[in-house]
């Protein structure tokens, strides 16, 4: 039986996760788009949100699971839409992609959950492109 102390597994590393249609696919600019809902309907998509987020809080964006966290937050803003917004942000490598290509929407989702209001999230440019 091999001593397992001694062992050194070494680790490849993680490339990001791309499907043919990702690599081609640029996200629109973080813009805020006129407000489309009214209060009441953000009220009752946010509360959905809570309800079903995979998470209370963020981790710092140094955090090796942040990116995977934020990803699945936005999964669950836009899967929580009741169609306000399009379907293919329900897709973990096009989350991932919109996150990757605009490093600034990581502390907007943190800000967006610590306030439990998600309203400028779905007026983004860059998530309400796909509606």
């Amino acid at each position: 039986m091999p001593d397992t102390d001694s062992m050194v597994l070494d680790a490849a590393p993680v490339e990001p996760i791309q499907d043919a249609e990702s690599e081609t696919q640029s996200f629109a600019s973080l813009e805020m788009m006129p407000n489309e809902l009214d209060d009441a309907t953000h009220d009752r998509l946010n509360a959905k949100v809570l309800k079903y987020a995979p998470i209370s809080r963020l981790p710092a964006s140094s955090d090796p699971a942040a990116p995977f966290l934020a990803a699945a937050l936005l999964e669950t803003i836009v899967s929580t839409s009741e169609g306000s917004l399009g379907a293919p942000y329900q897709s973990s490598v096009k989350a991932m992609t919109v996150l990757h290509e605009h490093p600034s929407l990581f502390p907007m989702l943190q800000s967006a959950l610590e306030a439990g209001s998600f309203n400028e999230i779905r007026n983004l440019s860059a998530i309400s492109a796909f509606k």
